[in-house]
Order: structure tokens, then sequence, then C-alpha cells
């Protein structure tokens, strides 16, 4: 049976070779760094984007501590995140997006596309995260009809994702959110007029964002997303250096 059968059961081989192959191929994230402090300032790039920039708000949350790359653990990681190594095109018959791009508290160079919007009753601004396998064009996709409704979205993008350098795991991912988040507040809109969505592995960056920042925002959409990464893993749950543990929030949040 080769080294896969040796000191397992036939039968038992047979129902774990499905379970690992799900978690080599699972389409998820994961993200890894040391406990760092409040985010530092977001330098916005583009003129006009927004004026000065102000104060982050801490991460409320602790970030996961830095997993032994070298071991199994950290080479997961190859297995779980799948990013595009371009940002791709606008939706068809969208408007044009501006770009911005900016600097994490770590020094990541991160970037987002940004609509404006075209009403002029203070609409809350979208702050969309787009899932693994993902880029600005699966963004413009899924918010499509807030932009032909004239609701103003953030599109921002992630390390390792959409050309940027980087690679991702659960505490950068956590850091590139928030440095999003921080955006929003100086194109103008406070948190309390933000609403903060997303799909997938997005949708765990938009819940941790939310909570990241102490679950304040206008509402939160969380599409499609896991409960956490070793449940995705199944028997292979051992093997994940991240969790996002997604259930575990949940059940803690008050925002609609």
């Amino acid at each position: 049976m080769g080294a896969w059968g040796q000191g397992v059961r036939p039968d038992a081989a047979r129902r774990l070779r499905p379970a690992v192959i799900a978690f080599l191929g699972a389409g998820l994230i994961t993200l890894v760094g040391g406990a760092l402090g409040p985010l530092a300032t977001v330098a916005l790039a583009q003129t006009g984007a927004g004026a000065g920039a102000g104060a982050a708000t801490p991460l409320a949350q602790p970030l996961p501590p830095p997993a032994d790359e070298g071991r199994c653990c950290g080479i997961s990681r190859r297995f779980v995140y799948h990013p595009k190594p371009t940002p791709g095109q606008p939706w068809p018959g969208l408007p044009p997006f501006q770009t911005l791009r900016y600097t994490g508290t770590d020094g990541q160079p991160l970037a987002a596309w940004f609509w404006p919007g075209s009403r002029s009753d203070n609409p809350p601004l979208t702050v969309f995260f787009h899932g693994n396998a993902g880029n600005f064009e699966d963004s413009t996709r899924y918010t499509a009809g807030l932009i032909a409704a004239g609701y103003p979205v953030l599109l921002p993008e992630y390390r390792g994702y959409g050309g940027l350098p980087g690679t991702p795991t659960e505490a950068g991912l956590r850091l590139d959110a928030q440095a999003a988040l921080s955006v929003a507040q100086q194109l103008g809109w406070p948190p309390e007029n933000t609403l903060i969505a997303g799909h997938s592995l997005g949708g765990a960056l938009a819940l941790h964002a939310l909570h990241d920042q102490g679950q304040i925002a206008r509402g939160a959409t969380i599409m499609s997303t896991f409960t956490s990464l070793p449940d995705m893993a199944g028997v292979a749950r051992w093997l994940m250096a991240d969790r996002f543990d997604n259930l575990s929030l949940a059940a803690k949040t008050v925002i609609p």
C-alpha cells in the first residue's frame, strides 16, 4: 500500500484520503505575524484622494503569534492561499475608479480602488473584501449594483494579491484590512457610516476587521464564509498555521 497505508487500516486510509485532498485543495487563506501595536498612519499616494492622515484605530483583538515557517504549519499556507497575480479589469459598464496607494503599519505596500459615488445624501461607504483567488475585478463584480445605484465603494487589495508584494498570513491580512478602514476614514467616512462586507476569505477579513475596530460600523455583510480554517481542513486541522475563527466571532457580533 506504500507509505500512506503503513500502520493505518485500509478502511481508515480510504476515509483519510478525501479529507487530506480536500484540505490541500481548499481555497482558503492564512496569515502570520507578531503582536504588533496600533496601525501606523496610512498615507494616500493619489492626489485628491483625501486630506491629511489621521490616527488609526488600534486593533481590538490580538493578532495570532508567528508560525514557524520551516515546519509543516508554515508550509500549509502554500496550499491555503491562492492569490491572483494581476488586478484585472473593472466589471463592464462601471465608471472609472481611482487607484489609491498607501502603506500598512508594517511597511507593506497596499492599494485600493475607490469610487466616490454620485449620491448627495451622505450615503455610507462600503468597504468590500474579495475572496481567495480573487482580485480587484472580482470586487467590482460584487459591488456593481451598489455602484450603479450611486453608492461609494472602497475595494482594497491585500499583500500577495493583485500584483502586490508580500505573502498572505492571518495577521498580515488583518493588518491590511485595518489599513483599508483607516483609508476610509481619511476619505471622509467615519466608522459609524461605513459598511464592512466581504465574500469567502474576504468575509473572514470583514468579520475580523469589524471586531478589530471594536465593532464600530454602520453594518456588516459576511458572504459564504467558512467557520474556521481548521474546520475546513478536517482531519488535517493540526497542519493549519492560521485559524480565522469566524464562528466564534460571529457569536459575539452585535452589529447588524
